[in-house]
């Protein structure tokens, strides 16, 4: 809906270990590349613990929250809400 180029899952080498993000996305305005990871079941801890290990890698191979990692969560009893999405989306990537 919001025109911004993506790819699913596409593979991002962090050191040994390649990771498939939920989303690698483009900016068309700056030209910046985002990794976006949605983490939809944070109401399961070892979930949560594999999240943790996985946020962790990324900012060690410069994919860093605020700067060029978008991380949701959502949880069995607290969804995410597509105005939450589309804000970030405005936000980050228009």
């Amino acid at each position: 809906e919001a025109e911004v180029p993506y790819l699913y899952e596409f593979p991002v080498k962090l050191g040994r270990y390649t990771a498939y993000p939920d989303f690698m996305l483009l900016n068309k305005r700056t030209m910046e590349v985002y990794i976006w990871e949605h983490l939809g079941m944070m109401d399961n801890p070892e979930y949560v613990e594999t999240c943790m290990r996985k946020i962790k890698d990324y900012a060690t191979y410069g994919w860093v929250q605020g700067k060029n990692l978008l991380l949701t969560f959502e949880a069995a009893r607290c969804p995410i809400s597509t105005r939450l999405i589309k804000k970030i989306i405005e936000e980050n990537l228009i």
